[in-house]
């Protein structure tokens, strides 16, 4: 008994966590082997905000932070669970080579009441190297809600305005500013403050375009945005709940079309001048494709229509002819390829039928579509398969609403 009661002791000890406590204010120099981590831990008062710095870093270190809850309080949690880790954390900022770290947020104590509530602080030495590690408490900032209601404000270059909205499990909150004087750009987190470094999406446009951001939430909380000045800047900020109905579209047209062809059998995409065109194989109509235009700055759907195929093979393709407002669906069946273009008329947000090619492939074979005399016409080459014999078809196409062969 006493020898397994010994072994007993030396593994306690062995995985036993060394806790340094602070004070807040404290700055301490400190360093860290590769792989190493050292462990701090300080009292904040509950509803104020925490803010833990690592700087004049000399190699790669990573910092992570976590705060007591109530079930650590009630069930007297070992230290070992209390202190934070890659994967348990209320914030982490692993930044690369010697560029500083910071954690900053506010602090909910396990209950409600005017108290310190022990935080803990884990820092990681990603390759070995010193630090200074500084721990402040700071008063917490009032931070607006956002709604669909225009927000107007203004930020000086470098500087960062916080912004909150909250949602329910499965909305996609959506945020957009507008009205720009110079550039600025948003970010945005689930459950804590935006951040240069720390966002789940952020805005993509330069200059003074209108830009938005959208999260879809796995679980009901708050949505920060944060509005970040790369020049002295005034705006106009909207947020809410994006709409449901287009909402799976344009989450697509997100993901799988938006700056790149990520084309499978189901969905096909293309993407020019702020417009995202995507055909969906749709279930329901069979053979049928439903075309969707959507605009990458207001992510609304412009236009859709359901096209009937009957008869068709099933293997198509969508294709955009650049710098033309055209775009055409190659489909193919065992002996012929059929070829529709289209286009999208802004006035009246329909999505029209421009005209029609098909040719027999056993016999014949096109070459290329090919816009000339700076996209006024489309010239369209093939050949015949037996002889070798060159063919050309030219369309005027300098009015979209009325094409004209040639």
């Amino acid at each position: 008994m006493k020898k397994l009661f010994f072994i007993i002791l030396s593994i306690q000890i062995l995985f036993a966590v060394e806790v340094q406590e602070l004070k807040k204010g404290d700055v301490i120099e400190d360093s860290v082997q590769r792989l190493e981590k050292k462990y701090y831990k300080v009292g904040i008062a509950s509803s104020k905000n925490i803010r833990v710095s690592v700087t004049t870093l000399t190699n790669d270190v990573d910092l992570y932070v976590r705060s007591e809850s109530l079930n650590d309080v009630m069930h007297d949690t070992p230290m070992e669970e209390l202190v934070p880790t890659m994967r348990r954390h209320d914030c982490y900022s692993a930044n690369s080579k010697t560029e500083d770290e910071e954690c900053y947020y506010q602090i909910l104590g396990p209950a409600p009441g005017a108290y310190d509530v022990n935080v803990y602080i884990l820092v990681y030495g990603f390759k070995a190297g010193s630090y200074r590690l500084e721990v402040k408490e700071e008063a917490a900032e009032t931070i607006d809600t956002i709604s669909e209601n225009p927000t107007h404000g203004e930020v000086k270059k470098g500087e960062s305005k916080q912004y909150k909205i909250y949602g329910k499990a499965g909305q996609t909150i959506e945020a957009k500013i507008f009205d720009l004087s110079a550039d600025a750009d948003i970010r945005m987190k689930f459950g804590k403050k935006a951040g240069l470094h720390t966002f789940d999406c952020k805005s993509t446009n330069g200059g003074i375009k209108t830009d938005s951001c959208s999260l879809t939430l796995k679980k009901s909380g708050t949505v920060f945005v944060q509005v970040y000045g790369y020049r002295s800047a005034d705006f106009t900020l909207e947020g809410g709940v994006a709409n449901h109905e287009n909402q799976a579209l344009i989450s697509k047209a997100k993901e799988q079309c938006l700056n790149q062809d990520n084309s499978t059998n189901k969905i096909l995409c293309a993407s020019e001048n702020n417009k995202v065109y995507l055909i969906e194989y749709n279930e329901e109509y069979g053979d049928d494709l439903i075309h969707i235009v959507s605009t990458q700055n207001e992510w609304g759907v412009l236009g859709e229509k359901i096209i009937s195929y009957s008869g068709y093979a099933g293997s198509s393709s969508l294709h955009k002819l650049k710098d033309t407002g055209l775009f055409y669906v190659e489909s193919k069946t065992s002996r012929s390829t059929f070829f529709d273009f289209y286009h999208f008329n802004d006035n009246d947000k329909k999505l029209v039928k421009a005209f029609s090619e098909s040719i027999t492939t056993d016999t014949f074979k096109i070459d290329s579509f090919k816009t000339i005399e700076n996209g006024q016409k489309l010239l369209i080459k093939y050949h015949h398969k037996g002889s070798g014999d060159k063919f050309t078809k030219l369309y005027d196409i300098s009015n979209l609403l009325n094409i004209i062969p040639l």
